[in-house]
């Protein structure tokens, strides 16, 4: 077995152990904003979590809200010892797969919750829109449910967090797929990867010539599909009078529409833009945001609006003799 598959089968494996956990153990976390205010019970994360990664960024400016949240005096994480101790387990188990863990946000001050909700209501208040919520209306952070009077980190029990992991490779799942090029940026550099395709695992490795490190990575990828026969991934319809493209994902034919990690139990969220005839309409799963000419004469792009998270099979697009596909997420 590959590298990069002996990956995706370890991940998925602390996966499904990972959900265990915490549904087995509620963890209580808290974020101190100083010294003082720490609780007896409660412990630095960091002191006792090996491998922690700690990313605090509500303590600075690179948020959404694009300044430091009331609260937040400073990139720490607290755990009730207990948590904390049961975290640690979780840390040396996933070690032996190369994974360590990577903490977002715990303990949120209830004037942080406080902060959120003012700058929510703040409809001129949009400093980071273009990097974090580009298309989310504001109008609706409240309805849609990203913004809330209430908190669950307010009560000490919820903890956001990731896994990561340097990695030389990456393996997607794809079929019926051409990829022209693949690139990823570290540092200010560009790197190139090496595209090796399994047919019949439906899969693509991803190699890079240096170790890639752990933390959030985006990689830009230029592919050609097909639209198939099939009736699954992105199929042709024919009627008498027009051709249409639709996409049909479920359970895993996905990856003969985009490379993805194609697995039910693997959640994100999707942005899709669509370039189609001028005239002709597209469907997705959410709400065209914009819809604009070009980009080339006698064609016009559609963007949708990002997605709930959700598993690839829910995916859909819709639309008439389409010219192009983009995936941005």
């Amino acid at each position: 077995m590959a590298n990069g598959q002996r990956r995706v089968a370890r991940f998925s494996q602390f996966a499904i152990c990972y959900s265990l956990f915490a549904a087995i153990l509620a963890v209580c976390a808290a974020y101190g904003a100083i010294a003082q205010e720490r609780p007896a019970a409660f412990v630095d994360a960091s002191t006792v979590v090996p491998g922690l990664i700690v990313e605090m960024r509500y303590a600075g400016a690179h948020n959404f809200v694009g300044r430091p949240i009331d609260g937040y005096e400073a990139p720490r994480c607290l755990l009730t010892k207990p948590a904390a101790n049961a975290l640690a387990g979780v840390a040396k188990d996933v070690a032996a797969y190369g994974l360590v863990i990577k903490v977002f946000d715990c303990y949120r001050p209830t004037r942080a919750v406080a902060n959120f909700v003012r700058w929510a209501r703040d409809l001129n208040d949009t400093a980071g829109k273009a990097e974090f919520y580009p298309d989310v209306d504001k109008r609706t952070l409240f309805r849609d449910g990203y913004i809330a009077s209430q908190s669950g980190h307010s009560r000490g029990s919820t903890i956001d967090l990731t896994l990561a992991q340097p990695v030389e490779s990456i393996t997607l799942n794809a079929a019926e797929i051409k990829f022209e090029s693949v690139t990823t940026t570290v540092n200010g550099h560009e790197l190139k990867a090496t595209v090796t395709t399994d047919e019949q695992k439906q899969q693509a490795t991803l190699a890079f010539d240096q170790t890639l490190p752990a933390g959030k990575l985006t990689l830009k990828i230029e592919y050609t599909g097909i639209l198939n026969n099939e009736l699954r991934g992105f199929y042709l319809s024919k009627t008498a009078k027009r051709n249409y493209a639709v996409t049909q994902f479920e359970s895993t034919d996905a990856r003969r529409a985009f490379p993805c990690f194609d697995e039910p139990a693997f959640k994100a969220t999707f942005d899709i833009q669509l370039t189609v005839d001028t005239g002709d309409t597209v469907i997705s799963n959410t709400n065209a945001v914009s819809d604009t000419p070009g980009p080339v004469v006698g064609e016009h792009t559609v963007k949708f609006a990002t997605t709930p998270k959700m598993s690839t099979f829910y995916e859909q697009v819709t639309g008439v003799k389409v010219c192009s596909l983009l995936f941005p997420s």
